[in-house]
């Protein structure tokens, strides 16, 4: 018996996709990777004739729990976090992820389905504000500006610590990923040997233009910057960190890598914590 709508066969495979993927298709950027064989534009054009070829290798994926090794690599490009940076100091630079065309619908697809699971199930974060519908910076801005204010309005004095976690993607350990989405998410079966397989044996190569480019390596940890699922793996990733904080009787916001901690008292009172 299946305990978990993740659990069986998988939540993926679910058939047919034609009409998901012509819609990603047609929604998606007209950006090219070198790694695909057909340009972009050529499968945005054709849609209407490629959608049942891709996805029927959409449902094969899904059936098996395997990811194809092709869409498993990627390009690094390098790009400046601030264009007033200098070039010449390489923590300066994101390295971005250019990723085969073919892996977005196949990703977005995923992202939709384990978002929709983690709401139905109650399990979705509450207070993030990164990569959810309907949700912002504005949102974090305002929960953390609205705590604040109402402690002032009690004439509590209120410290606020923001912590950013530096290369927050490449953080990622796959076992304790893979162990956290079994037992704190119930993701099993199929779903999780797709999702082990999605972040195993990726390899990646440094292109600063199409003639220059590095020799491949693997990856051991980490997903990959401007993919579609990384955000969602992150995010299932960090969940505990909210029962960490709460235990030590904090208040918080996060969004994506970012956490907001404050916690009041009135002056001549003591800040306690647990």
């Amino acid at each position: 018996m299946c305990t978990s709508s993740l659990e069986c066969p998988s939540p993926f495979y679910q058939g047919g996709y034609v009409e998901e993927i012509l819609k990603i298709v047609a929604s998606s950027p007209n950006k090219s990777c070198s790694l695909d064989k057909v340009p972009t534009w050529i499968i945005k054009t054709f849609a209407s004739i490629l959608s049942p070829a891709l996805a029927s290798t959409v449902n094969e994926s899904f059936a098996t729990g395997e990811v194809p090794s092709e869409i498993k690599q990627a390009f690094i490009r390098p790009l400046l976090k601030k264009p007033n940076l200098d070039s010449n100091i390489l923590n300066n630079y994101r390295p971005v992820s250019n990723l085969s065309f073919i892996s977005k619908p196949i990703e977005r697809i995923v992202a939709s389905r384990i978002n929709t699971y983690l709401s139905e199930t109650g399990l979705a974060p509450i207070l993030l504000s990164a990569y959810r519908p309907l949700h912002s910076t504005e949102t974090a801005l305002l929960r953390v500006h609205n705590g604040i204010i109402r402690q002032v309005d009690q004439r509590k004095a209120v410290m606020l610590v923001l912590l950013d976690l530096s290369a927050a993607f490449d953080t990622i350990d796959q076992d304790c990923l893979l162990h956290r989405l079994q037992k704190q998410f119930g993701i099993k079966g199929v779903s999780l040997k797709w999702l082990a397989s999605y972040m195993s044996e990726r390899s990646q190569a440094v292109q600063i233009n199409p003639t220059a480019v590095s020799s491949s390596t693997c990856l051991q940890f980490g997903v990959p910057q401007g993919s579609v699922l990384g955000p969602v793996i992150f995010t299932l990733y960090t969940a505990p960190l909210s029962d960490i904080i709460k235990a030590h009787g904090m208040t918080f916001h996060l969004y994506a890598d970012d956490t907001q901690l404050y916690i009041s008292a009135k002056p001549g009172e003591e800040l306690s914590t647990t």
